[in-house]
Parts: structure tokens; sequence; C-alpha cells
């Protein structure tokens, strides 16, 4: 690897040898003994590279969190509405849950967040404690949860009040009834955005990261999500979903046009440079025939980056390239095949 001296001192104090090392990986030689493995490069392989490639992925953490930080909003209000149309208590209610377990599962996670609140001085706290002896309306409660408690009450919460709120951010089956159970798609998708949310905001590697896998089978026939894959274990899944909603919590939103921009502009720099030297890596193509290309040319390869609309765009990930490491045989050469998106 190619070191410019000032440049790497001033990274691997600021954030860290280990920190940088999952962001070089794609750069690595295949080794010739095991003992070798991680420590050579392939050659023309500069550190400057790998900054790059690190400043990409922390963009995308921002953009991650800024998307997130509206759905989690927005489920806030609805499962407030929900909940306390009836009664200002009503996660009290135990008849608002699927069952006794759910109920004081939430109780507890309703009480600590409350006595953290409180021991933190929250204003929100002190006024309910000083003037309403402790009582909390449900529209209250949820301000005290972070996204990870918001999720588990919407999954805690009886069928009827669920479906309500899934029709909301537009989960809804067809008018034909067709895929009838996508609504309880939303449950498993609001976890995984809960993990991808806590990932990014601990300033942990989204790019390239496996998470929990989430299937996109049931919700691939809503609009921009049909390149979901079935097992969905990266973050395109993801950032689908994250466009999806927005649709109906923050519409008109410039959000997608800037993970598009993110792409085009930074990845896929970043993606050619390692195409063009890395040829010991399996490299794998995902095209969809049904979109109509901007093409990046370079000597080596097409990119297709789509014209989408503004909240389909995130299609675009799937339209760079994965690399992964493979060992060949002696005189094997490396070969062109599809495959899901490069680190996405």
């Amino acid at each position: 690897m190619e070191i410019e001296d000032r440049e790497s001192e001033f990274w691997l104090r600021a954030v860290g040898y280990y920190r940088l090392s999952g962001y070089w990986h794609p750069y690595r030689s295949e080794a010739s003994t095991p003992n070798e493995n991680g420590h050579k490069f392939v050659e023309g392989t500069t550190f400057h590279e790998v900054v790059e490639l690190y400043e990409f992925d922390r963009k995308l953490r921002e953009l991650s969190l800024s998307a997130i930080d509206r759905i989690e909003v927005g489920l806030r209000s609805r499962l407030s509405y929900e909940l306390g149309r009836d009664d200002p208590e009503g996660h009290l209610d135990e008849r608002n849950f699927t069952d006794g377990q759910a109920y004081d599962a939430m109780r507890s996670i309703v009480n600590k967040r409350i006595e953290r609140a409180i021991s933190s001085n929250d204003p929100i706290a002190v006024h309910h404690e000083e003037k309403y002896g402790g009582r909390y309306p449900i529209w209250v409660v949820t301000e005290f949860f972070d996204f990870s408690d918001v999720s588990r009450l919407y999954a805690a919460i009886v069928p009827e009040k669920r479906d309500a709120i899934a029709d909301y951010f537009q989960f809804s089956p067809s008018t034909d009834g067709f895929n009838s159970g996508v609504r309880a798609k939303l449950v498993s998708w609001l976890h995984n955005l809960a993990i991808v949310r806590n990932t990014a905001a601990h300033h942990a590697r989204l790019w390239n990261r496996p998470f929990k896998p989430t299937s996109g089978k049931g919700v691939n026939w809503l609009p921009g999500m049909g390149s979901i894959p079935k097992s969905n274990h990266r973050i395109f899944g993801s950032l689908s979903v994250m466009a999806y909603l927005l649709r109906t919590v923050s519409p008109g939103s410039s959000w997608t046009g800037k993970v598009q921009g993110l792409m085009t502009s930074e990845f896929s720099k970043i993606y050619c440079g390692i195409w063009q030297r890395c040829s010991s890596l399996r490299i794998g193509l995902k095209r969809r025939s049904s979109l109509t290309p901007d093409v990046l040319r370079t000597s080596r390869v097409r990119i297709h980056f789509p014209k989408l609309s503004p909240w389909k765009c995130t299609r675009t990930l799937l339209c760079c390239a994965q690399l992964r490491r493979r060992r060949r045989r002696p005189g094997q050469h490396s070969a062109v095949r599809t495959g899901p998106a490069f680190g996405f």
C-alpha cells in the first residue's frame, strides 16, 4: 500500500488502525500462505483510497440516521394516536397488547424509561411528576423511547392497531387482496432499521456489513422495492425501506436524491479503482434491463446508474458491483459473474 506519511499519520491518530482496517479488505491481495493473509495489498493501492471509502461510509451513516430520525418521529405519532385514541393512558391497558407477556414487557420498558428521564431531570418528566402525580399519557411516554423501544411497542400491540399504522405507511395489500400478509412485514423491517440506527449511531461500518437477514419476500411487489433480495442481509434493503417509508412521513424529501448523488459521485469512483486493479477478486454486476441507465464508462467496465424517480433511486445501489475474495487454483482465471451489489 502506498502511504503518504502526513495523511496516514493524521487518519491513524484521528480514526485508528482497527477502524480503518475494515475498509481496506477489498484491496488485499491473495496471500501465498495463510499466515500472510491480510498483510499484502494489490499493487497500486493507496492509503488515500481507503480513506475515501471510509468517508463514503461516514456520509452513508449520516444519511441513514437522517431518514430513520423522520421515520421514528412518524411512528411515535401514529402509535400515540392509535393507543391514545380511546384512553390517554392506553399503554396501561392490557387489552391493547397481543398477550399478557407483551404487556408486562412493555410496562417494564415504560417504567425504566420514565425512571431514566426523572434521574436526568428531564423537564417533561419533572413537570408530569409535579403537576400530574407521575401520570403520563402515551404521547409523552413515547418521547422517552428510543427507536428500539418504539419498534418493540409496535410489535407488541394488537393486530388491529398495527394494521392501521401499517396502512398509514402504505404497507398495505393491493385492492384485490394480493399479498395480504404485507402488513406483518413491517414488524421485521422496523426491527432491522433499529439495528441499522444503533449501528450508525455508534459510528460502526454500514457498508459491506452483514445484518440479521430480513426477508424481502412479501414486500418486493411494493413500488420501488422489487430489487430487495428474498434473503436480505445488507444495507441495500434497509435503504430501500427507508426510501419507501419517507414517501409518507416526508413527502417531497430530497433524501433519496442525496443517496443517489453519493453513489454516483463518490462510490462509483471508488468502485472503478478497485475493479481496474483487483483482478484476483470475483466481481459481479447486477443489471436491471427494465431501468433506463446513465452509463459511466471506464476502460474496463460499464456501470449503470438508472434514471429513477426520487423514491426509487436507491435501486442504484444494485447497479454497482460486488467484490469478494476467492482462492483460485493455479492457472485459473478470475471470472465476471452476476451477483449482489458490492457491499450492499
